[in-house]
């Protein structure tokens, strides 16, 4: 069993390290791609915050996500189903 745990840990911070170095790379094409343009209209102001509010929250959800399905990989009765 310690080594599906140190296994299961060693899962989750190759994946956290992953999702930081996706989120480092998001925001450097972010700040790359400068500020909105103010000539561009409210509405696509609007649309481009909830998007990135989206991707952030997405990134942070899908961590948890793949956690608990390596949880659930890692039971003793996952081989049988």
């Amino acid at each position: 069993m310690n080594a599906r745990a140190g296994r299961l840990e060693q899962l989750a911070t190759e994946s956290a390290a992953r999702f930081d170095d996706a989120e480092r790379r998001y925001r450097d094409r972010l700040a790359a791609g400068g500020t909105a343009d103010r000539r561009e209209p409210t509405r696509v102001r609007r649309l481009r915050a909830h998007l990135e509010a989206d991707a952030d929250a997405a990134g942070a959800v899908l961590g948890r996500l793949l956690l608990s399905a390596g949880l659930d990989a890692a039971r003793p009765d996952a081989r049988n189903r």
